[in-house]
């Protein structure tokens, strides 16, 4: 099996794993599923370095990715017409392989934010994308933990953005 597959699995694996365990409490279990709305375009560089400098990622690995995200241009070339180089300021670069990664950096602050704000917080996250899992006695309990969710990160939205 490889590493998409194995991830395709656990995406769907750890949830329903959750929901028997929740079902062996006689518990219910419910998801807010979240797609974080054009990532890369609107990561901030000074929050990615404060971020890593929180972790204490290494400083050479903070110079570089300091260097990475510096002194960008774009240009548009729509059939064949070149268009003027523009300084990109914001966002993380797509297309290289330590986007991802540097995305991931950016946006982990997110759950422990959501953690402190809704205790016993579940999540899964593949880059962008992000499933809270709640677990209740009954739906109530679910739907007050989805609106905990959704508000603890519009909250961590206005922080980081």
């Amino acid at each position: 099996m490889d590493l998409l597959q194995a991830f395709g699995v656990g995406a769907v694996a750890v949830p329903i794993g959750e929901t028997h365990r929740a079902w062996d409490r006689k518990h219910t279990t419910g998801a807010l599923l979240m797609d974080v709305k054009s990532a890369f375009n609107n990561g901030s560089r000074s929050h990615l370095i404060d971020r890593m400098m929180q972790l204490e990622v290494e400083n050479d690995l903070v110079r570089w990715t300091e260097s990475f995200m510096s002194e960008r241009k774009a240009r548009l070339v729509p059939n064949g017409w070149e268009g003027t180089d523009r300084d990109v300021n914001t966002g993380i670069p797509q297309g290289s392989p330590v986007s991802p990664i540097l995305f991931t950096i950016y946006l982990s602050g997110l759950f422990g934010h959501v953690k402190d704000k809704v205790p016993d917080t579940k999540a899964l996250y593949f880059v962008d994308d992000i499933a809270w899992l709640a677990e209740g006695e009954h739906e109530d309990a679910l739907g007050a933990a989805v609106i905990s969710y959704q508000s603890a990160s519009c909250s961590f939205r206005a922080y980081v953005l």
